[in-house]
């Protein structure tokens, strides 16, 4: 599926945009990170997940240094705010405005940095899955129970709404 976005009345393939945000990263890495103590070799540049959130196609970049939430501007030649609140369910996140040559105009917000804590590429890129799908999550209200459990009988266990809802939460009392 091609991503379309606009610049003025003309249609932009956003999947080439994606591509050209990999590509200068990659090439970040390259030419100017080869050296940096900070890299993790074992992780390489990626973008995750990208899809039309507001006025951006909003992604996960990964690079061997840092993680960082992208927002690539529908319309692009608009971002004039240096720094931007994003909204989403799970609450509010800063976003700063960057420009690279040969990709343009975007908005970032770092996630993970240094990357030393993945030892893998499929560990980072199932972070980034979980990280975009985390952001269009309420927060979980905690409800207080006093449910027995194996414990001292009648201790107050908090819940998650999905957990009393969906089962999670077992009641071992083996007398009711």
């Amino acid at each position: 599926m091609t991503l379309q976005a606009t610049t003025g009345t003309h249609p932009i393939d956003m999947t080439a945009r994606v591509e050209a945000l990999r590509s200068a990263f990659y090439r970040i890495q390259s030419e100017r990170m080869q050296d940096v103590p900070l890299l993790n070799p074992a992780l390489a540049v990626a973008t995750i997940g990208f899809r039309h959130w507001d006025a951006y196609y909003l992604g996960v970049l990964v690079t061997p240094w840092m993680m960082k939430l992208i927002g690539l501007p529908v319309v692009t030649g608009q971002l004039e705010q240096a720094v931007q609140t994003w909204r989403f369910p799970s609450g509010e996140y800063t976003a700063y405005r960057d420009d690279l040559p040969d990709m343009g105009e975007y908005y970032s917000a770092s996630l993970f940095s240094p990357m030393q804590e993945f030892t893998e590429q499929a560990q980072a890129e199932t972070t980034a899955t979980a990280v975009l799908e985390a952001l269009f999550e309420a927060p979980r209200e905690r409800i207080e129970t006093n449910l027995p459990n194996n414990n001292a009988g009648g201790l107050a266990r908090g819940l998650t709404r999905r957990q009393l809802l969906f089962g999670m939460f077992r009641n071992n009392d083996s007398t009711g």
